[in-house]
C-alpha cells in the first residue's frame, strides 16, 4: 500500500467509548468489543484487506446524529484499532502491530447530522508514513 486507504466502519464509536462503557457490566462491554472487532474486520474485508510494511498514520472521521468529545472517538475506537492494527496477532491486519513504531494518530475530526441517527460510522484514513532513519 503505497496512497492512503479509507475504511468506513459502520458503528458508532460512542457505544465503545469510555464514557458509554464505564456503567456498564463486564458482559456488556465484551459483547460491544466484540461487535465493534467484527465491524472493523468486514471494513477491512470490504477495502481488499490491505496491508503495508511500514508506518501509517490514522485519521478518525465519525459520523454520528450528536457531537461527542474527541477523546471519546479515539476510546471508542480502541477495539478496532486494536483489530485493524495487529497483523502478527489476528493474522489479518494493516500493519503487525499498533506500537507508535508502527501507528500514529492523526486528526481526530466529526461529521454532525441528523442523517446519522442510526447509520453511525468511523471513517479510518490510514496514510504511509515514512520510517524514521
Amino acid at each position: 500500500m503505497t496512497a492512503p486507504v479509507t475504511l468506513t466502519i459502520h458503528f458508532d464509536v460512542g457505544r465503545t467509548s469510555a464514557n458509554a462503557t464505564r456503567r456498564l457490566n463486564r458482559w456488556e462491554v465484551s459483547r460491544r468489543a466484540k461487535v465493534s472487532k467484527l465491524a472493523a474486520l468486514q471494513a477491512l474485508a470490504d477495502a481488499g484487506f490491505p496491508e503495508h510494511d511500514g508506518p501509517v498514520r490514522l485519521d478518525y472521521l465519525a459520523r454520528r446524529a450528536h457531537a461527542v468529545d474527541d477523546d471519546g472517538i479515539v476510546s471508542g475506537a480502541k477495539w478496532m484499532r486494536d483489530t485493524l492494527c495487529n497483523r502478527a496477532k489476528n493474522g489479518v491486519g494493516i500493519v503487525p502491530d499498533d506500537s507508535p513504531k508502527w501507528v500514529t494518530l492523526g486528526t481526530v475530526t466529526q461529521e454532525i447530522d441528523k442523517q446519522w441517527k442510526g447509520r453511525e460510522q468511523l471513517v479510518l484514513t490510514v496514510t504511509p508514513r515514512e520510517k524514521k532513519p
